[in-house]
């Protein structure tokens, strides 16, 4: 299943032994698309604290409740890292991660997450030997440039092969690997209100300095593609749509940089 996560602000946390924080942000690897942390505020049970919040301890989606189930307590949240909101993420909150939970907190690769989805409930890294599966563990440098925040990234603007065209207004990710798939481009003054997905894998270049998130597509294709409505999850039928209109991504896209 496919979820906004712009609609994940506002989730509540659900621990072991009841609620505590509110999704605030959620911070991705802009190579990978994975999501590697949510920024919890923990406002109305600490005294002003933002803290960081693996996927890897979450357990799925309660989307009608605006709930994610986590296998963590109470007590373990708000004991979790600080999340400085003025600045983005660094290798240093990842060492501290590391430190707390006991096992290290980097994006497994998609076939890892496809045969895990919730890995930390059945124990990283024992989990992963268990399935008999060779882990590929991605390592960040300290102030990993590859670390975007959701907040920061949504209104880039779009940038095609020949122009610019509408603006990021949200991103989906696949709750199983909790992993961004697609990026919600909303048109703009070329078609007021009118919203349409491009796969990440189109996606070659995001840049912090311009704020334009750059796609090796037309502006034509990517205004002509078939339309999304955000207020209804992606159907299977549309997604096979999607990827007849779009083909096959470029073999080896630069990536962001």
């Amino acid at each position: 299943m496919l979820y906004s996560v712009r609609r994940l602000h506002g989730f509540a946390i659900g621990a072991a032994d009841g609620l505590i924080g509110r999704v605030w942000d959620a911070y991705f690897d802009d190579r990978l698309w994975g999501i590697r942390y949510l920024a919890v505020d923990t406002t109305h049970w600490l005294s002003r604290r933002r803290v960081l919040v693996s996927p890897l301890s979450l357990r799925g989606t309660d989307a009608p409740h605006r709930v994610l189930p986590t296998s963590l307590t109470r007590a373990q949240v708000a004991a979790s890292p600080d999340v400085d909101t003025d600045k983005p993420v660094s290798r240093q909150h990842e060492v501290e991660l590391y430190r707390y939970y006991g096992f290290p907190y980097y994006w497994v690769s998609a076939e890892v997450a496809g045969e895990m989805p919730y890995a930390a409930a059945a124990g990283v890294p024992g989990g992963l030997a268990a399935l008999e599966l060779e882990t590929h563990w991605v390592r960040t440098a300290p102030g990993d440039p590859h670390l975007r925040s959701v907040r920061a990234v949504t209104s880039h603007y779009v940038h095609a092969i020949d122009t610019d065209i509408g603006h990021v207004a949200d991103f989906l990710y696949d709750e199983t690997a909790w992993a961004i798939r697609y990026v919600a481009v909303a048109t703009g003054s070329w078609w007021p209100g009118r919203k349409v997905l491009v796969p990440v894998e189109w996606v070659t270049w995001l840049s912090w300095d311009a704020h334009t998130v750059d796609v090796a597509l037309r502006s034509d294709t990517i205004r002509l593609a078939p339309q999304y409505d955000a207020a209804f999850p992606p159907s299977a039928e549309y997604l096979d749509r999607l990827r007849a209109y779009y083909g096959v991504p470029p073999a080896s896209p630069p990536g962001p940089a």
